[in-house]
């Protein structure tokens, strides 16, 4: 069995190429990141702050919102400006 010719060799017979140019990346500008999810303008800079409710008190919550006229975020502003005076602390907006 006679031995297969050497790919190493093979390429050195071969004319040399031209010498290779490196020629650098170019350089990119980070992207600015956006926030992960999404997030409505009006929420802009706020923190988020969840409760977990028995599912009568939800029942409850909507309907005062129903009752009210009011969304159920703008009853919770107006629960934690309560909680806050009854405590001492400033209301919230």
């Amino acid at each position: 069995m006679t031995k297969r010719p050497s790919l190493a060799d093979s390429m050195n017979k071969l004319k040399p190429a031209a010498p290779l140019t490196v020629v650098p990346a170019p350089v990119r500008q980070a992207e600015p990141t956006a926030p992960k999810g999404y997030y409505a303008a009006t929420r802009a800079g706020q923190k988020k702050v969840t409760a977990g409710l028995e599912p009568e008190a939800h029942k409850q919550m909507k309907l005062l919102s129903i009752e009210t006229g009011k969304g159920i975020e703008e009853l919770l502003r107006e629960g934690i400006s309560d909680l806050f005076r009854k405590y001492g602390k400033a209301p919230i907006a």
